[in-house]
């Protein structure tokens, strides 16, 4: 699929401006190949974890959390970080783990603003 959308290409600049039908079957081919290669390119550039995003309110405040495993072959999860966003913005604890589960990093922010970090050698 991809060659198809590099020769097609090719073809666009290399035919005259008097092949107008070979210039539009081959941005035709261009177009459909990159809307079916569309699933590839967005799970190469997806995240290398399990996500699980949850909200809550707390009064009017809309408390974001999201917490990310490492993929494992086997069904036990490990936690690779949790973050929180209170109203859209960084707030609380962020937390980074490494694969045996112990704490690499922590980070404290509060409205946006990173208050202090953390760093634990294993």
């Amino acid at each position: 699929m991809i060659g198809i959308v590099v020769i097609n290409t090719g073809t666009l600049f290399f035919y005259p401006a008097q092949s107008r039908i070979i210039r539009l079957y081959s941005l035709m081919y261009i177009v459909l190949s990159l809307i079916l290669l569309y699933p590839f390119f967005k799970v190469m550039t997806g995240s290398h974890y399990d996500v699980i995003e949850k909200t809550r309110y707390i009064g009017s405040d809309k408390i974001d959390i999201k917490i990310e495993y490492y993929k494992n072959i086997d069904t036990s999860r490990v936690i690779r970080s949790e973050s929180f966003w209170k109203n859209g913005k960084k707030d609380s604890s962020w937390i980074l783990y490494d694969k045996n589960g112990k704490i690499v990093k922590q980070e404290k922010y509060s409205d946006d603003q990173l208050i202090e970090t953390i760093n634990r050698n294993q």
